[in-house]
């Protein structure tokens, strides 16, 4: 959405000052049917309270090797956290209805020469091409019950809520993009009576109980990411079509969305700058 949230807050606030266009931001992997499904599924508490996360995503290099170009540039935005871990925190979010109130990250750059796309000259890579992540989360109710103690962007911090009913989920993320790594991108996660695996590869979903018995499953139509893309870019045609539905967008990431997780982003930079050490991102009131 943005470099950092500050930008991320002006965005949305130019937004609020156009409310009768549509303003959305490009996380497409909630349009699609595996999103959707597994949302439901959990807010139905099928396979009870969610505990754990799992993600995993890894992307092999180009044909041809890693060149660099803006992918590799951090002040250009570059790095898989921006383009890849936006996409993932968005995931967790929707399909849990929850929200990120502690970041543990190290961002490294492991391959920090790669030759320019343009010239072949050797540059320095600034932006991280690997990420591992621990987040916590707790359930949209709990944040929006006053835990968070402000409404204001810049609230005072999280504190652990003392019902059992809403506790805390946690979640790993890891992200890869170096040499001939093989391609992974899934998401699992852990319940008190059962699990899910989302496969990002495919689009796939399979939810399980307690007794490995499937509940629920979705079939892919291929990478999950093009799919999204094709459902979000059919969802805009019919909002701004003739008949201006606009309810084609109702799962839609708002712009707010958009600047909770530059949020989580900015904290995680700077968790990855204080050596991992836990920090708390800032919180935005949202409309679920």
């Amino acid at each position: 959405m943005a470099m950092n949230g500050q930008e991320a807050e002006q965005m949305v606030e130019a937004a609020k000052q156009h409310p009768d266009q549509v303003a959305i931001i490009d996380h497409e992997l909630r349009f699609t049917p595996m999103a959707q499904l597994a949302r439901e599924h959990l807010q139905a508490g099928q396979i009870g309270q969610v505990r754990w996360v799992d993600v995993t995503i890894t992307l092999p290099a180009p044909s041809g090797g890693r060149k660099w170009d803006w992918w590799a540039d951090e002040t250009q935005g570059g790095g898989v956290v921006g383009a890849v871990g936006s996409h993932v925190i968005d995931l967790l979010r929707f399909v849990l209805q929850a929200e990120v109130s502690g970041v543990s990250a190290h961002l490294k750059t492991m391959a920090s020469s790669l030759p320019d796309r343009a010239d072949s000259e050797i540059k320095e890579a600034t932006s991280e091409d690997y990420a591992s992540v621990q987040l916590t989360l707790i359930p949209q109710a709990a944040a929006s019950s006053g835990i968070w103690g402000s409404d204001h962007p810049a609230s005072p911090p999280y504190q652990q809520p003392t019902d059992d009913r809403m506790p805390e989920i946690q979640a790993h993320v890891t992200l890869g993009l170096l040499g001939k790594a093989p391609s992974c991108a899934q998401m699992v996660i852990g319940a008190d009576a059962g699990g899910a695996v989302l496969n990002l590869s495919t689009g796939s979903l399979e939810i399980t109980n307690h007794q490995k018995q499937v509940v629920a499953s979705q079939r892919g139509s291929g990478s999950a990411f093009q799919h999204g893309t094709q459902l979000l870019g059919a969802a805009i045609q019919q909002a701004l079509g003739p008949n201006a539905d606009r309810s084609a967008l109702q799962c839609a990431a708002s712009t707010a969305d958009g600047l909770a997780v530059m949020y989580v982003i900015d904290a995680m930079r700077a968790s990855s700058r204080q050596q991992g050490s836990t920090v708390q991102p800032k919180h935005i009131e949202l409309e679920w």
